[in-house]
């Protein structure tokens, strides 16, 4: 029982990822990305206005997930596993060209 439920925890997760659009990209060190998303920042229930949900991914699977927003000249995240907060200069990201920009509180 104990499996079917973090297996559908998981799939949950992975199916709310997906309904999010991409906004724009950074490749990491890793090998994936870093993905910035329109949908709004959740975390423990609580959701932080003025955020928008980011995840990351590597190419062994791994990813982490936090909230993101734009500083001056750079994106700011704050990761919710042990990364803290991280700063990534705004001119290194690839901008979804087809990203509808209609849906968007944030703008890049």
């Amino acid at each position: 029982m104990k499996k079917m439920l973090v297996s559908l925890g998981l799939l949950l997760s992975v199916i709310t990822v997906a309904r999010a659009e991409t906004i724009a990209t950074l490749n990491n060190k890793a090998g994936g990305k870093i993905v910035l998303t329109d949908r709004p920042c959740v975390h423990k229930g609580v959701t932080h206005d003025k955020l928008n949900f980011v995840y990351n991914y590597d190419t062994s699977g791994y990813s982490s997930e936090g909230c993101w927003g734009i500083e001056g000249e750079v994106v700011s995240v704050v990761w919710f596993d042990s990364q803290g907060t991280m700063r990534y200069p705004l001119v290194n990201f690839t901008i979804n060209h087809n990203y509808s920009k209609k849906k968007s509180n944030r703008s890049m």
